[in-house]
C-alpha cells in the first residue's frame, strides 16, 4: 500500500511538474519512503514484518508475546537500515556508480541478513522454551 502511494504520487507529479520532481534524489527519497513507511508501521504497532513472518511460522505461534517482539526488533533493524541507506544515498548523489551500488546492496543485505540470523534464533529460544 505504502509503495503504491508513494509511486503514484511521484507518477502525478511527473505529470505535473517540468523538471523531474526529486531530480538526482530519486533513490534516496524511495528509500526514506521505506524508513518512514517501517517507522509508521511500528508507531501504529503493527511492525510491517508481521504479514511477511506469518507466512512461515505456524498460526499457534502468531498471538505469541515472542513472536510480536520479534517482529518490532526485526522491522527496528530495516527501519534503521533504511534511514542510514537514505542518508547515505543523498549525500553520495554525485558518487561514483560503484559506490551507490554498494550502499544499495548493503542497506538490503544486512538487514536481510539480520533478519534469518535473529529471526532463527528466535526459534530456538522458542523451542528450548517449549522443553524446558
Amino acid at each position: 500500500m505504502s509503495s503504491t502511494l508513494y509511486f503514484g504520487g511521484l507518477a502525478i507529479a511527473a505529470f505535473a511538474v517540468d523538471r523531474a520532481p526529486l531530480g538526482s534524489y530519486g533513490a534516496a527519497s524511495s528509500i526514506a519512503w521505506l524508513a518512514v513507511t517501517s517507522g509508521l508501521s511500528l508507531m501504529m504497532r503493527k511492525p510491517f514484518t508481521l504479514g511477511i513472518a506469518r507466512t512461515t511460522v505456524p498460526r499457534e505461534l502468531w498471538s505469541r508475546p515472542a513472536f510480536y517482539t520479534t517482529n518490532v526488533i526485526i522491522t527496528t533493524a530495516w527501519a534503521v537500515s533504511f534511514t542510514v541507506e537514505a542518508a547515505l544515498l543523498a549525500l553520495l548523489v554525485d558518487s561514483s556508480t560503484g559506490l551507490i551500488i554498494a550502499v544499495k546492496a548493503a542497506g538490503f543485505v544486512l538487514p536481510a541478513v539480520f533478519t534469518v540470523r535473529y529471526s532463527r534464533s528466535a526459534h530456538e529460544r522458542a523451542a528450548t522454551a517449549r522443553h524446558a
